[in-house]
């Protein structure tokens, strides 16, 4: 697993944001209506959004990068395809912070060796609604 850095850190942030809105509106979307097709702009911005996850952790499913829009990969697919980033985003933060005792807060441990500031990991695990 690839240790988070500096730089990376601010769009972790953001993409671990916008994978969980991802994820809450295509699990809706399945639970309606689970074989519709999701149409090339959410697919776009979903994509938009893997790519990033993939290039800070690593690819956490062997053999997939990214939707094929010309295949319109129905909600269901989708869905399943985004829970199981969210559950590497949420294992990739676990690995990567500690508890200081001393100052009472949560770190990542970054690679260049510097601590930023974040919340308990068990904040940021993805729960449905």
């Amino acid at each position: 697993m690839k240790k988070i850095t500096t730089d990376d850190f601010a769009e972790f942030e953001i993409s671990e944001r916008q994978l969980h809105v991802f994820y809450k509106e295509i699990s809706a979307l399945s639970k309606k209506s689970s074989n519709d097709g999701v149409n090339k702009f959410k697919l776009a911005l979903i994509n938009g959004c893997l790519e990033k996850v993939n290039a800070i952790i690593g690819n956490p499913l062997e053999g997939f990068e990214r939707f094929e829009e010309s295949l319109v990969p129905s909600n269901s697919d989708v869905a399943m395809i985004l829970g199981q980033y969210v559950a590497a985003m949420y294992a990739y933060r676990l690995a990567n912070t500690t508890h200081s005792s001393l100052e009472n807060a949560w770190f990542w441990m970054v690679k260049d060796k510097r601590m930023l500031e974040t919340r308990d990991p068990h904040f940021f695990k993805y729960l449905e609604k």
